[in-house]
């Protein structure tokens, strides 16, 4: 699959089912349905889905809090990771925040997860310290990560 056949589309309650599937797909401690639900409850937060056929093959959200994109969540479909969807999709949403005045970006990631921490760094992203204790099942601490765009 080339980059190219991905489109991009703001996420809505319909797409809950699919987001929900894959994140169980991905994460030791997934979102539920709720913390889905209440993210799209409000005016100040993005989601964006990767669908390829029409099939969700990934996604990320943020948060825009006072001119700042707090990114909450970024997945792929594992079969499908490293293979650009997710350079695809961050490079999708640092254009959207820039198109809406956002220069500057973070995320929270586990400590552990070596693989997304050198996917962020190659972003641009550069660590700026630690959350102890941060992530549950299991306990382990965050790296902050920041970008200005």
């Amino acid at each position: 699959m080339k980059v190219s056949e991905i489109s991009i589309k703001k996420m809505t309650n319909n797409d809950i089912n699919d987001i929900l599937i894959l994140e169980e797909k991905c994460f030791s401690d997934p979102w539920t349905r709720s913390m889905f639900e209440g993210e799209l409850e409000h005016e100040n937060v993005y989601y964006f889905l990767a669908e390829h056929n029409e099939r969700i093959i990934g996604f990320v959200g943020f948060w825009d809090i006072i001119g700042e994109c707090h990114i909450t969540n970024i997945c792929i479909t594992p079969s499908m990771q490293n293979g650009g969807i997710g350079t695809f999709l961050m490079e999708y949403l640092i254009k959207f925040c820039k198109n809406k005045s956002i220069n500057a970006a973070t995320l929270e990631v586990r400590s552990s997860n070596t693989q997304a921490i050198n996917f962020y760094l190659k972003l641009g992203f550069r660590n700026e310290g630690i959350r102890k204790n941060y992530y549950t099942r299991p306990s382990e601490d965050a790296v902050i990560m920041w970008i200005n765009f």
